[in-house]
């Protein structure tokens, strides 16, 4: 899925504002 470091930065940042939100 993600090879780069940056994809899955930015796929854990946006799991953490989802939680986030959520919460």
């Amino acid at each position: 899925m993600a090879q780069r470091p940056e994809e899955i930065t930015n796929l854990l940042q946006d799991a953490l504002h989802t939680q986030h939100e959520v919460a």
